[in-house]
């Protein structure tokens, strides 16, 4: 599904994405339980206790007429009083709670979501904005509104919806009918433009996404827009949201002002009814003045739950687009169970030694457009391998497969003998030490980001990492050492400090198998070779397989090995000086590269 895509469905849901929704709301609402209970307990004595007043009152105006009546003036009124003081509590009750649950769904569903889209593969954020992928936790508000919306009205107006027909009933027939005859024509309109509610909201949501992504994206790359001058165009394409924004808005709120009219329409029509029916019976003796105004009270209350039925339809328009685009993420099916970030992580069930093979292994991002083509080759626990090759060949790519960050279209990869696909895919990447080209820092200080996902990191361990990556002259020269705060992204360091501290955080997670993918590209030649070096020889020290990505050809003859990838293909692999005597491509490559590097 590609980002801001049209949803899976623009109609109502099946039956089986139904009950999928269900079955996660009710998920959300567990913690809930106890709040949702007393709620609906509160909305039948709510109603009840706002029934009490306009019956009171009733007999008030029949039967309090002469001083003799006083006493019973003041026992009714009292009661009125009462009545409306107990409801006026309870209805506080329930709007405390009905607050609580707010809070709590809208929490928890972008909990839900947060964690849902961190199990997702790499692949589907490689395919979407991230300000489209934000804008989903603004639905994820939106569509518990509507959720709570319901349940708020269920429990606060169904009684009304029940027991008030009934009511009206026992003043007179004319008058009930009267009542209920509307109800259907204001709750039909709603129903018949709903599609069309519904396709202008879902434009409007749509739009705000795409401004969204384009936000995020020009505030990330605030610096290429100003070396570029991009301001104007970017300027130009930001108005033009915003005026499709205004559009859609426009389209949305039109519809919905039609609804309003029409709704202030029928109530002003059912008042102009209620009054002529009930002073034509006053004057007909059928009826007594006292129960006119109980019964236009208790109308009343008929009609204001139809409203916020009304009122509940239209939002479902709008919101219903929220809700769906809220679980069309959901949908998406993640690398493995969500629910194992509820719990601190286990210990590694299965312990490797550093043996890695690959089978045949074919890969492409397109169809029929293989990038990684029948690479076969098998690394001995201990070993280090650098991977050379020129822009384009694969080596990322078989990085990738390496981290499972993508699965091979044909053949395998295996660890231990084992494929990677029956491993436990956390077990596996927590004995993966991984620095990528393009480091990403996470807020917090400097120590935070170096012993991230680390339980228990000693400070003689800490400053090993730190003095063998050559990081001890940068926190040297931070104002507050490890405990320095990082920017955004890590912006405040350069990108051969970012490098290095990827590569103490390397360090410390000791694993078995350290994967560098241009880990390096950032950094001096001088101080590259020293910190690769000294990388190199606590591997070896301590039996660790190193699988080095790299264009600096310079480092090839550290390594135990070296494969030569080209269009794809593994056409070399052997030592460091095999290759040189033997094969073509390594030949013209290292050639190339050490003419650069006499050239830099």
């Amino acid at each position: 599904m590609e980002a801001g895509g049209a949803m899976q469905e623009e109609g109502a849901p099946g039956l089986r994405q139904s009950a999928r929704y269900l079955a996660a709301l009710l998920r959300l609402l567990r913690p809930a339980w106890g709040s949702l209970v007393r709620s609906a307990l509160l909305g039948p004595l709510i109603a009840g206790l706002l029934l009490i007043p306009p019956f009171l009152t009733r007999l008030l105006f029949d039967h309090v007429s002469s001083p003799q009546d006083l006493g019973l003036l003041h026992v009714l009124v009292l009661s009125i009083l009462a009545a409306s003081v107990a409801a006026a509590l309870a209805e506080s009750l329930f709007g405390y709670y009905s607050s609580y649950l707010t809070v709590k769904l809208e929490s928890s569903a972008a909990l839900y979501l947060f964690n849902h889209l961190q199990h997702l593969p790499d692949r589907f954020f490689s395919r979407r904005q991230v300000g489209e992928l934000t804008s989903r936790f603004d639905d994820a508000k939106a569509g518990m509104a509507l959720v709570l919306g319901l349940i708020r009205l269920v429990f606060s107006q169904l009684t009304f919806l029940i027991v008030i027909p009934f009511t009206l009933a026992s003043f007179h027939w004319e008058l009930a009918l009267a009542a209920v005859a509307t109800l259907p024509l204001v709750v039909a309109v709603p129903l018949v433009i709903g599609r069309a509610m519904g396709l202008a909201w879902q434009e409007v949501t749509g739009v705000h996404g795409a401004i969204q992504a384009l936000q995020v994206e020009t505030l990330r790359q605030s610096r290429t827009t100003k070396v570029l001058a991009l301001e104007p165009f970017i300027y130009q394409r930001a108005a033009g949201l915003m005026q499709s924004v205004l559009r859609a808005h426009l389209k949305a709120h039109g519809v919905e002002g039609l609804l309003r009219l029409f709704e202030r329409s029928v109530e002003a029509a059912q008042t102009a009814l209620f009054t002529w029916l009930g002073w034509r019976l006053i004057l007909q003796g059928k009826l007594t003045l006292g129960g006119f105004v109980a019964f236009v009270a208790y109308a009343a209350y008929l009609r204001g739950p139809v409203i916020e039925v009304i009122a509940f339809v239209t939002g479902l328009q709008q919101r219903g687009v929220h809700l769906r685009r809220f679980f069309e993420y959901l949908h998406e099916t993640p690398e493995q169970d969500p629910a194992r970030s509820l719990t601190p992580p286990a210990p590694v069930t299965q312990r490797l030694s550093g043996g890695v093979e690959l089978e045949d292994v074919s890969f492409g991002y397109l169809p029929g457009q293989d990038v990684l083509r029948e690479v076969s080759a098998r690394i001995r626990p201990g070993t280090v391998v650098t991977i050379v090759g020129s822009s384009g060949s694969g080596k990322t790519t078989l990085a990738r497969m390496l981290t499972r960050l993508e699965e091979p279209g044909r053949g395998r990869v295996l660890f231990d003998g084992q494929d990677a696909r029956t491993l436990e895919l956390s077990d596996l990447r927590r004995q993966l030490a991984v620095v990528w080209q393009d480091v990403e820092l996470y807020h917090g200080t400097v120590r935070d980001n170096l012993t991230l996902g680390l339980l228990a990191v000693s400070d003689e361990d800490l400053r090993q990492a730190v003095r063998l990556c050559a990081l001890e002259p940068v926190l040297d020269a931070l104002p507050q050492g490890f405990d320095t705060p990082v920017a955004e992204a890590g912006a405040s360091l350069s990108g051969g400090q970012r490098q290095r501290l990827a590569l103490a955080r390397a360090v410390l997670r000791d694993a078995p198998v350290l994967l560098l993918d241009e880990a390096t590209s950032q950094l001096d030649v001088e101080t590259e070779s020293a910190i690769v070096r000294a990388l190199l020889a606590r591997a070896r020290e301590r039996g660790q397989t190193v699988l080095f990505i790299t264009h600096r050809l310079a480092n090839a003859p550290l390594a135990d090995e070296v494969w030569m990838l080209a269009g794809g293909r593994l056409v070399g692999q052997g030592p460091h000086a095999e290759l040189l005597a033997r094969c073509a491509p390594y030949q013209r490559l290292f050639r190339a590269g050490m003419g650069e590097a006499d050239a830099a």
